[in-house]
């Protein structure tokens, strides 16, 4: 299984997602109460799978089980499960998916690291509608109104690894999507913290 560590933040949701020998970055809309194309999904566990976008390309697509029983079946039942297309979209989602993609909100901020032009605008432009996206390396920084933004590198080498690791795991994975523990703007986390 998968483990994706989410952080919230007022314009982004940050997360991190590890395979073997490698931390890889994603980067999600804010979390609006799963509305489309304006909100990340909720945490919860999904199932991931090789999928072939149109638009995307090789990426993975995000899934939930039709049957409760998927969780306590073996990893053969699980491949022949997937095969019978028992696999459904997440609820109230359609395409869920994981692809390439360096920003979840347009923004622009002053790069200081030109030396020949330290105030070069650099500009990005929202790549999901409710997708993860997942890079190497996560940036946060100021935009030009002084808000905090992030966007990913190395996003399309990231999705290779992640891909090539599912699919040498038979194209299938569960994912356990939760927020990391001390994260005060998730109000689940918060209550939990409280509970304890």
């Amino acid at each position: 299984m998968l483990i994706l560590k989410r952080t919230y933040e007022e314009n982004y949701t940050k997360g991190t997602i590890n395979i073997p020998d490698i931390q890889l970055n994603t980067l999600e809309l804010t979390y609006r109460n799963n509305q489309r194309n304006i909100s990340c999904i909720p945490e919860k566990r999904y199932v991931i799978k090789c999928h072939n976008s149109p638009k995307f390309g090789k990426c993975l697509k995000i899934c939930e089980p039709v049957y409760d029983i998927f969780w306590t079946m073996t990893t053969e039942e699980k491949q022949s499960h997937r095969k019978d297309s028992k696999l459904k979209e997440v609820n109230d989602r359609s395409d869920i998916l994981i692809h390439s993609g360096n920003a979840v909100k347009d923004f622009s901020f002053y790069n200081n690291k030109d030396n020949n032009n330290p105030n070069q605008l650099t500009t990005y432009l929202c790549d999901s509608k409710g997708c993860l996206l997942v890079g190497l390396n996560l940036f946060e920084i100021k935009d030009i109104n002084d808000k905090k933004q992030a966007y990913l590198t190395d996003s399309r080498k990231a999705l290779t690894l992640l891909f090539n690791y599912i699919k040498s795991k038979g194209g299938l994975i569960e994912l356990l999507i939760t927020s990391r523990k001390n994260n005060r703007n998730n109000k689940q986390s918060l209550k939990e913290e409280i509970n304890e």
